[in-house]
């Protein structure tokens, strides 16, 4: 029996490597140790680089029913082709043994086996005494039940003795010479679905354990038959070249590796999509549901690393009060947490601006609460509940669906005004802020509720919700479109710093029919978008910024349909300056579903029309916008009996 120090290494020495040195005795620990630093070397980059199962190119270790079943056994596959007459042992090992990694550890296999023709299985003779000389038990019997078995196979190492290979012993001297560690498997089958684990009775420490199969049991038939095999190996591993990111992602392995230009959801999921002629996205996620109906708004603000959204219900004490909530990019289903109620009073229609405050962003929140506009200020989602109420307009008559855009320092806010003293106008006042972004240092630049937007048209506007809309350019003035009583789209350009407003004669947008629901898009410094719905469809025009001029009315293609059909336009425009229009569209039922089309901005020619919602019940009132080569879509459903708020992300380029 050989004679062997025992083993010095420790990994977590972090030791490399075994250096001699003059005038010292050279002993076996030093050479085991080194050998041992290489090998586990080799086992934890297998392990952590390359990982578990069956390499490509092979498929050993296949558990298979036997061509002729046998009562409790089966196949045990070397998955590789049997090597020519004459094939040297090394030609052998490198083209014609089957291969499996298990946590690093590799078991090779020449030729199939049954599983009861193993010399350690106890209905082979001698088994008892070998299972003795490899310190393993035997292999038990494949157990017979209704239930499920699981197949695994079994690795260990163990010294190997002269007496087993007595090449081992120098014959003209009889000495041994150094000993020799074997790799040794077996497989085995217990009841259960997986192999051994820490703290299982049949778990060996130091045996590395691997699932190969599930097999379905029968307990009045103990044949084994190919239906009740459920094969678990990982297989085809393989190191891929750097060639396949750079061709399939269109970016390098440095980047791809550290975890960037990486597509927002898998390239299967992507193709299975287009072939339906969809567009990929993810799963639709609810937002913070509750019994109560939720209104659809426009308040949603995305911070860099999280959404927030603002929205009414009456899901407290069965009037409409305002809610908000957030969750990060990192947490999708953050979004169905519980919100966070802000208003305590009966409040409607909030609208929601980011500030650039520091070292975080604050909230301006406006609402329409007793038939006034107010606004509340935090720095947090949850600081809103209890942030002061500020007053917007308060007068007697009444203040509705505000809307609210940050250009430079300014908040300018917009609201309906209908009542006793002015009936049917759109008010607008700005609120000035200085570097602190305090409260206490803010000013409103007009006077309370003066200032009447839709006098510069020839009709007043129309005080019904999503009829108005604002953004805000790169040069900081704000784009107003809203529905006049004519039935046509009033268009104005407020600057607030100077509070100048341009309304190009009084020029109103008209398809001809009634028009509703206007939606302004900002197209760089060029063009500003603005796009609504009419009786014929979703109709657009196009205002060229240098000259001044809004372009006719169009019908974009694919969006015309009978009265009340295609509704609510919103738009985005991408990276590449191409634009996504989102509109619902009624379908017969009637049900409501949210479509997109592209717009490409080399040709100028739109795309085919894509469904983005298919759910159960209607889904209607679409906002969107862009975040990191995806649309980040957001609309309301009645799938569950009741309208909540939900979200999902379409994939638009890889």
């Amino acid at each position: 029996m050989a004679v062997i120090t025992p083993d010095t290494f420790d990994p977590l020495r972090r030791y490399v490597s075994v250096r001699l040195q003059q005038g010292v005795p050279i002993v076996d620990a030093d050479w085991n140790e080194k050998d041992d630093m290489r090998r586990f070397e080799l086992r934890a980059y297998l392990k952590w680089f390359v990982g578990n199962g069956v390499p490509f190119g092979t498929d050993a270790f296949r558990i298979a029913a036997l061509p002729v079943p046998l009562a409790n056994d089966l196949e045990i596959g070397s998955g590789v082709p049997v090597a020519p007459p004459g094939t040297s042992n090394y030609a052998v090992g490198l083209g014609h043994l089957g291969r499996c990694l298990v946590e690093g550890a590799e078991a090779t296999i020449q030729t199939s086996v049954a599983f009861r023709s193993q010399a350690l299985h106890i209905s082979q003779p001698g088994a008892a005494a070998l299972g003795v000389l490899r310190g393993v038990p035997v292999i038990a019997e494949m157990p017979v039940l209704n239930g499920t078995v699981c197949v695994y196979l079994d690795l260990w190492d163990r010294l190997v003795r002269p007496d087993e290979v007595p090449a081992l012993v120098f014959p003209d001297i009889g000495t041994e010479s150094c000993a020799r560690i074997r790799a040794e498997w077996v497989v085995r089958a217990r009841t259960g679905t997986t192999a051994p684990q820490p703290g299982d009775a049949d778990h060996i420490a130091g045996h590395g354990y691997y699932a190969l199969a599930r097999i379905a049991r029968v307990a009045l038939d103990p044949l084994v038959y190919t239906g009740q095999i459920e094969d678990l190996r990982e297989q085809r591993l393989m190191v891929p070249p750097a060639t396949l990111i750079e061709d399939m992602l269109g970016t390098t392995p440095d980047r791809y590796r550290r975890g960037l230009d990486r597509p927002v959801m898998p390239l299967r999921s992507v193709m299975n999509a287009l072939l339906k002629g969809e567009l990929p996205g993810t799963t639709d996620q609810v937002i913070a549901p509750d019994l109560a109906s939720d209104s659809a708004t426009r308040a949603i603000v995305h911070t860099g690393t999280e959404t927030v959204v603002s929205w009414h219900s009456t899901r407290v004490a069965g009037t409409n009060k305002v809610f908000i909530t957030s969750w990060p990019d990192t947490n999708p289903a953050g979004a169905a947490a519980a919100p966070v109620q802000v208003t305590v009073l009966d409040a409607t229609s909030p609208a929601l601006v980011l500030l650039p405050t520091t070292p975080v962003p604050s909230y301006l929140l406006a609402y329409t609460s007793q038939n006034d506009v107010r606004f509340r200020r935090a720095d947090s989602v949850a600081g809103l509940a209890a942030a002061v109420e500020t007053p917007v307009a308060a007068t007697i008559d009444s203040e509705t669906h505000p809307v609210a855009v940050l250009t430079g320092s300014i908040v300018t806010l917009f609201w309906y005004r209908n009542g006793p003293g002015v009936t049917d106008t759109v008010r607008y006042r700005r609120r000035q802020y200085d570097p602190t972004w305090t409260e206490a240092a803010a000013v409103w630049l007009d006077a309370v509720d003066t200032v009447d937007l839709s006098l510069t048209r020839p009709a007043a506007a129309s005080l019904e919700p999503w009829n108005i809309h604002a953004a805000a350019d790169a040069a900081d003035r704000i784009w107003v479109a809203f529905r006049t009583f004519t039935n046509n789209i009033a268009v104005a350009r407020l600057t607030p710093g100077s509070g100048a407003i341009e309304n190009w004669l009084n020029t109103e947008l008209d398809s001809g029919t009634q028009d509703e629901h206007p939606f302004v898009l900002i197209d760089g410094a060029a063009r500003v978008w603005l796009f609504w719905r009419a009786d014929g469809g979703i109709f657009h025009s196009i205002h060229d910024v240098a000259a001044g001029l809004w372009g006719p009315a169009a019908l974009i293609p694919g969006t015309n349909g009978p009265a009340g059909d295609n509704e609510r336009p919103c738009a985005v425009r991408d990276a590449e300056g191409g634009i996504w229009l989102f509109w619902a569209r009624e379908a017969a039922g009637p049900k409501t579903d949210i479509w997109v089309v592209w717009r490409n901005p080399a040709t100028g020619g739109w795309g085919l029309p894509r469904q983005v919602t298919g759910s159960p019940g209607n889904n209607d009132f679409p906002l969107a916008y862009e975040q990191g080569g995806a649309l980040r879509t957001f609309f309301r459903s009645n799938r569950n009996g009741n309208f909540d708020l939900f979200t999902k992300s379409l994939v638009t380029r890889i």
